[in-house]
């Protein structure tokens, strides 16, 4: 039944409009400052982004970036490519609040 198969080769998670963080396999790869007061306080975007492997350090704690530039690189650019398909609409909640 494949019980440790990954269901979910890519995925991309956004807060907003903006890409919070990417996963690819095993490796999630973070570009905003995961804020520990939840949402929506203010996000910081990182300088460098920060990859973890989540099948091995599932509570993303030890940030394997630096020894890892070929997969930061690669999420890098499914996130681009992803974000070349996506076409941004109008927000409903701009309309009501202005």
């Amino acid at each position: 039944k494949g019980e440790d198969a990954i269901p979910r080769e890519e995925m991309i998670y956004y807060h907003g409009i903006e890409v919070f963080a990417a996963r690819k396999g095993a490796y999630k790869a973070y570009f905003f400052e995961n804020n520990p007061m939840g949402y929506p306080q203010k996000m910081s975007k990182l300088e460098q982004p920060t990859l973890f492997n989540v099948l091995e350090d599932a509570s993303e704690r030890f940030d394997i970036a630096a020894q890892n530039p070929e997969i930061v690189a690669a999420i890098e650019q499914m996130v681009k490519d992803h974000q070349a398909t996506v076409t941004e609409m109008d927000r409903e909640l701009d309309k009501i609040i202005k």
